[in-house]
């Protein structure tokens, strides 16, 4: 009888064991690298243009940045970015001025030239003004609105 003990307990110990080498040997691949990941290839080039306001009237000392070399739009609203190390893939040109939105423009460079292209700012207006408590409407150009609930806005920490 006791030598039968031993032969189940001997079975179990086994099983377990067996079990155990199965899921360990059975766990998923855990892949670090990104196979997707690519270094951009860079092009010696520039980039020059026009910014101009939402009227189409050229914008002066506008703010045109790209990887670290900022400079600023002249009277005629006219920049150049010269020397400058571009994504061939596409570079990303920043224009920034107080009282308009940040516009950030995609431009393809050609090696060793100076690309061109047009920027358009679009200005910060504020349409309407409502008592995030009360709620309510804010129409645009008369053809759409959008509804508000009374305490329906919350600010980032989650607070009404």
């Amino acid at each position: 009888m006791k030598l039968l003990s031993y032969s189940k307990i001997n079975i179990y110990v086994y099983f377990i064991i067996s079990a155990s080498m199965v899921l360990i040997q059975c766990r998923k691949d855990i892949d670090t690298t990104d196979p997707n990941t690519s270094i951009p290839l860079l092009v010696s080039g520039g980039v020059y243009g026009v910014v101009t306001n939402e009227l189409g009237v050229p914008e002066s000392e506008v703010s045109v940045s790209h990887n670290g070399t900022t400079i600023k739009s002249d009277k005629n609203g006219i920049f150049i970015l010269k020397d400058q190390l571009l994504n061939k893939a596409g570079a990303q040109i920043k224009f920034e001025k107080q009282g308009y939105y940040i516009i950030n423009k995609s431009v393809i460079p050609i090696k060793d030239k100076l690309v061109s292209t047009r920027v358009q700012l679009v200005p910060r207006k504020v349409i309407k003004v409502f008592n995030s408590n009360t709620g309510g409407i804010v129409a645009t150009n008369g053809t759409a609105q959008v509804s508000f609930q009374p305490s329906s806005i919350i600010d980032a920490a989650g607070n009404i």
